[in-house]
């Protein structure tokens, strides 16, 4: 027989209906999960399922199967708690009002919905407007094809691009619309649209790698190299060609973002040693150094205060104390 304390309340097959509408009455959220242990009657008692899932939807799971499937108790719970339609019946999954009710909430709560729902398109739509695109997952085959519904997903999140059918991501518009909302998003474009310029360009303002996964002929291209590199420093020039790591103009622009760069370019840059992009390093290197020592030194006069000013503090802490005795003293006198 299952028994648990709760609130000084033993709940087991005796426990009344008063006894528990009591706890639950006053109970946290994680405590009404313990609907599980009533009988089996208290768990098909409307009232007291309506009071614990009031508290945590995730109740719901523990009510009987009737209630499970009681059109205002579910819909009650899925407006507060989206995601736990997951517990209602099979029938109210395929509900629209319910469903739609919980997506609004939760829109990833569209995983949980009858797959019929799942190729609506108000509901999948409601879906993408409250989860930022990414509840596209779960939508039909059907609608993760349908242009309205994959702009509304990658307008909110460019990432939601993934879901997307192999359709539309080789799809222009779509695709640039995702990039320029999240640059990471160019992952997920068709290979054909990897090596159209417009996208790379666009995915390079918005994503430091975005260079790594060009085409190797845009990798290829000069504005788009420097572009990336003044945008985010001179590693990306390791995502570059092997003609543009030996062009002397693009590496130098490398080196002046970051002296190490040189390391990315050709064996033969490299070699040059003292002369050309080899001093051009070396001297925006020595240039890094003596920032980062006047970093440091203002940084440590932040935290080391002049001699005078070590000396002033401790005269007034001295005067203090001195004064503090004095109290002490004349009060002890008294």
């Amino acid at each position: 027989m299952n028994k648990i304390n709760m609130k000084y309340i033993n709940i087991d097959n005796e426990t009344t209906k008063e006894e528990a509408l009591d706890y639950f009455k006053s109970c946290s959220e994680v405590e009404a999960l313990n609907l599980r242990y009533l009988k089996p009657e208290l768990q098909d008692d409307p009232e007291i399922v309506k009071t614990a899932v009031d508290i945590n939807g995730s109740a719901l799971q523990y009510a009987s199967e009737r209630l499970r499937d009681d059109t205002k108790i579910v819909t009650a719970v899925v407006t507060n708690y989206g995601l736990d339609l997951e517990y209602a019946s099979k029938r109210l999954r395929d509900n629209p009002d319910i469903v739609i009710a919980a997506v609004k909430n939760f829109g990833e709560a569209l995983q949980f919905a009858s797959e019929r729902l799942r190729d609506d398109s108000e509901i999948v739509k409601a879906a993408m407007i409250q989860s930022n695109g990414c509840a596209l997952r779960y939508a039909s085959p059907r609608l993760q094809d349908d242009p309205e519904i994959v702009k509304i997903a990658v307008k909110k999140n460019g990432y939601a691009l993934q879901f997307a059918s192999a359709r539309l991501r080789n799809d222009p518009e779509i695709v640039k619309i995702a990039v320029n909302q999240n640059g990471i998003a160019f992952h997920f474009a068709s290979e054909r649209l990897k090596d159209d310029q417009d996208i790379v360009t666009a995915a390079v303002k918005n994503y430091r790698y975005a260079l790594k996964f060009a085409s190797e002929r845009l990798r290829d291209v000069p504005e788009i190299v420097k572009a990336a590199i003044n945008q985010y420093g001179g590693y990306v020039l390791k995502f570059a060609s092997e003609r543009l790591r030996d062009d002397p103009e693009i590496v130098k622009a490398a080196i002046k973002k970051d002296d190490w760069a040189l390391e990315c370019a050709s064996e033969r840059l490299q070699l040059l040693g003292k002369d050309g992009v080899g001093k051009l390093a070396q001297e925006q290197k020595q240039k890094r150094e003596i920032q980062q020592s006047r970093i440091d030194i203002k940084n440590k006069k932040l935290f080391i205060k002049p001699l005078s000013e070590q000396i002033k503090s401790a005269e007034t802490t001295n005067k203090i104390d001195i004064r503090s005795k004095k109290i002490v003293n004349d009060e002890v006198s008294l």
